[in-house]
């Protein structure tokens, strides 16, 4: 668990009143990127799947008659 809060330089020591929206500085603010998608290719695979040491494996159980 933690806590987040925001000291204020204009907020003295032992004023416990509400001080209103917290203003954002100019340009620190996130905002939606309108350009283009950046172009990042993915990298050819060095290895084939599940041949990498330590790579998990899984075996399909057999089919069975049995009725659950």
């Amino acid at each position: 668990m933690f806590t987040t809060f925001k000291v204020r330089a204009n907020q003295p020591a032992g004023d416990y009143r509400d001080p209103g929206d917290y203003a954002q500085p100019p340009g620190t603010q996130a905002y939606e990127w309108q350009g283009a998608p950046a172009h990042t290719p993915r990298p050819a695979r060095a290895d084939t799947p599940g041949t990498v040491p330590g790579a998990a494996t899984a075996r399909k159980p057999a089919a069975s008659s049995h009725q659950h």
